[in-house]
């Protein structure tokens, strides 16, 4: 099933709109830039082109090339997760431009990692294109069909946009501290952990372990203390709030966490009470 990722904050920070010149993910579906040119310039033609993930993770993005003899011409993109046509709400939406580039095939990537879309092998997406009123083009191919169908204004087409993908590695969960102060309200909180789903918390006074257990090393040295239960939100994000004894001023303390629905450790956290 797929799964919408709560993403970090520096996921987060990655561009929500518009084209980037470099990518880091793996490399995964390919369609050739080759023998077709389609009208990525008026509004009335919407173009979907289905893709087949073959590797597990975080969608990234993906290569289209661009063409248009306006600089900074742009194109709508739109990304939905599921097969094409979809009539959806996506899961990104923005633009791509060509910068200003004119009149030559200028390769594109569009990162739309902010969308959050994590998919399983042979699970599908669909990338929207559509124009602004510009005069820009896209290209694909006939030669070599890709196995995902191209759709226009939802009747399929018997070519292909040319793209590339890449994807990234799924987030772990993570859990963060704040406002550790002795005499005030710390909170705990945990992200991209596993949607409505129980996590397990404690704290050390006495170290950072680690020590063994059937899910891994714990990085808590024993005895240490759970803390109240933690439940996610859809979302795969908790917090939980309580007062910091003031007599701690100044104590190291660690944390860590289990994320029970998919068996995982958090990372681990050496803090000291402020």
């Amino acid at each position: 099933m797929r799964i919408r990722a709560a993403l970090t904050a520096s996921l987060l920070s990655l561009a929500l709109a518009g084209a980037a010149e470099a990518q880091t993910g793996t490399l995964d579906q390919q369609s050739p830039f080759a023998n077709v040119s389609y009208n990525g310039a008026l509004t009335t033609l919407v173009w979907q082109q289905t893709v087949w993930t073959g590797v597990p993770g975080l969608l990234e993005g993906f290569e289209l090339e661009l063409q248009s003899p306006t600089p900074h011409d742009t194109i709508n993109i739109k990304v939905y997760d599921e097969e094409a046509w979809s009539s959806a709400t996506p899961v990104w939406t923005g633009t791509a431009t060509i910068g200003t580039y004119t009149n030559t095939w200028h390769r594109v990537f569009v990162d739309v990692s902010s969308g959050g879309l994590v998919l399983n092998v042979n699970e599908p997406f669909t990338i929207e294109l559509s124009g602004t009123g510009g005069y820009m083009g896209f290209r694909g191919q006939t030669t070599q069909p890709y196995p995902g169908d191209l759709y226009l204004n939802g009747v399929i087409d018997n070519t292909d946009v040319g793209f590339n993908t890449y994807m990234l590695p799924v987030p772990g969960p993570t859990i963060a501290v704040s406002n550790l102060v002795a005499g005030q309200t710390g909170t705990f909180t945990v992200s991209n952990a596993s949607p409505n789903g129980p996590i397990i918390a404690g704290y050390s006074l006495l170290g950072g372990g680690p020590t063994p257990s059937a899910f891994g090393d714990i990085l808590l040295s024993p005895p240490w203390t759970r803390l109240p239960a933690i439940t996610t939100d859809a979302a795969g994000a908790a917090s939980l709030s309580g007062p910091v004894p003031p007599p701690l001023s100044g104590t190291p303390v660690w944390f860590h966490a289990l994320d029970v629905l998919s068996g995982t450790l958090t990372n681990g956290l050496a803090e000291v009470i402020g």
